[in-house]
């Protein structure tokens, strides 16, 4: 079990708007509107129990941070790429442990962080900034997100200046002038590479299509990403009123003329939704990973194409009958230890006791992740985790829209692409302090209030001279 040292960071969580990201220091104090935590206090406890912040025992979930915890929490001199969007720019780019990546467009380093996790030590990213003060805090940050010994961030101008790169797999650019930048990293790239230009607006996308077909691109996609959350309620499940409308738009494109996606991605199991998984579910290189799928998902080949080691696997036979599933997995169980996994990822699968079966193997603040292609699916793996009290519980659904633009760049329009399924995310927790109701005295408010509403025209007083209320003027 993984215990909180000096120096760590860590997701604080008190509600679903009051939450921090901090770096534990001793002899240092938490400070929030809701009280203060002593970090010496919590110094060699366990990640992902609950504490009380002092005066007034206001209860908080001590976190391991995820990378979307961090993203959403860091410091930034720019607007910064959301975490649905950096999850399929990282299942669309087709890098792997040991890729080589070029970006133009530091920012905050978000990208730049998640990409440098998914190529691993033999890997690296190379991204440029014109801006000194941006490529402070991104490196800032990337060494928060643990990628600093893949990411090196550098001041540059990927359109002026020349660099001496070769057999680049992947080129990101984050640039007001994304098709300005396509001829320059050109001769970087390698026979294979894809690339990806990420633009705010319809203006910029016409001209990045344009420029990435003079230069002999195939598969040229534009996609925009909007994401919606689901209130899960019995006889009450809907999508929330609010939902995530535009961020900006992504272009894919690769240099040979393979598909740009794997055969593996189909129905449910898509880029969008793998890759905000890897976000979200805190699901990269390096944890210890349990899928639970049947034999014939697709979902274990794009698991063993990003991770090489720390995954098992659960998969139930096709030939197995239904109503002994639930028996198998409990059985395949057995083979784990208590605490094994920092996390757990459900493929499409609704059994009423199958959380409760896996909860014992995922590590305190481990994620429990789900991919459901039915309504009914999500929501009977939610109830499952809102009955064992799973912090930053939340199921959603991924919209993608493709953006068309005719031959001649004249015009544009768009497409909305089938629906992909639905994601359910929680984090568990030991809470050690329970919330216990203080006793109504019986009858108190209901006595009081009969007795106000009796005796009401008795306590006015009597008016002396009729008041027309309703043109009253000061």
């Amino acid at each position: 079990m993984t215990v909180i040292q000096d120096g760590d960071l860590i997701f604080i969580v008190h509600d679903k708007r009051r939450q921090w990201v901090r770096k534990v220091q001793a002899k240092q104090q938490f400070h929030c509107d809701r009280g203060f935590l002593r970090y010496d206090d919590i110094i060699g406890k366990p990640f992902g129990e609950t504490f009380l912040l002092q005066p007034n025992n206001h209860k908080v979930a001590l976190l391991n941070p995820l990378p979307g915890d961090i993203i959403s929490h860091m410091k930034r001199q720019s607007q910064i790429i959301y975490p649905e969007d950096i999850g399929l720019i990282l299942t669309s780019s087709g890098i792997h442990l040991g890729s080589k990546v070029i970006e133009a467009g530091t920012g905050s380093g978000t990208v730049s962080s998640v990409l440098g996790m998914f190529c691993g030590k033999t890997g690296k990213v190379n991204t440029f900034d014109i801006r000194e003060i941006a490529l402070d805090q991104a490196r800032k940050n990337i060494a928060q997100m643990g990628a600093d010994g893949v990411v090196s961030a550098q001041f540059g101008n990927i359109i002026e200046d020349n660099f001496e790169f070769s057999n680049i797999d992947f080129a990101m650019l984050d640039l007001a002038t994304t098709w300005l930048a396509v001829p320059k990293v050109l001769p970087y790239l390698s026979d294979n590479a894809r690339i990806c230009l990420f633009s705010p607006t319809l203006e910029q996308v016409k001209k990045n299509n344009q420029v990435l077909g003079e230069y002999n691109f195939n598969n040229i996609i534009t996609i925009e990403m909007m994401k919606r959350t689901f209130q899960v309620k019995p006889n009450a499940t809907r999508p929330h009123g609010r939902m995530i409308g535009h961020t900006g738009y992504l272009t894919f494109a690769n240099r040979d003329t393979n598909s740009l996606y794997s055969s593996a991605f189909s129905e449910y199991i898509t880029p969008e939704n793998l890759g905000n998984l890897f976000v979200y579910g805190g699901i990269v290189p390096g944890i210890k990973l349990l899928v639970v799928s049947s034999e014939k998902s697709s979902l274990v080949e794009l698991i063993k194409y990003y991770f090489k080691e720390g995954v098992e696997f659960i998969k139930i036979p096709k030939t197995y009958p239904p109503n002994e599933v639930s028996t198998f997995i409990k059985s395949a169980c057995k083979v784990f230890s208590t605490n094994s996994f920092n996390s757990i990822l459900i493929d499409n699968l609704s059994l009423p006791d199958l959380v409760s079966v896996l909860h014992p193997l995922l590590l305190p603040g481990g994620a429990m992740c789900a991919l459901s292609a039915y309504v009914e699916n999500m929501k009977m793996i939610f109830d499952q985790l809102m009955e064992l009290k799973y912090f930053e519980l939340t199921s959603s659904e991924l919209i993608k829209r493709q953006i068309l633009v005719e031959n001649d760049g004249s015009s544009t329009h768009s497409s909305l692409l089938p629906s992909t399924g639905y994601i359910t995310v929680g984090r568990k927790v030991i809470d050690k302090h329970p919330y216990k109701a203080k006793p109504v005295p019986k009858n108190e408010f209901v006595d009081i209030a009969v007795e106000v509403g009796l005796n009401l025209k008795e306590t006015l007083p009597e008016e002396k001279e009729k008041v027309d209320y309703a043109n009253l003027r000061e």
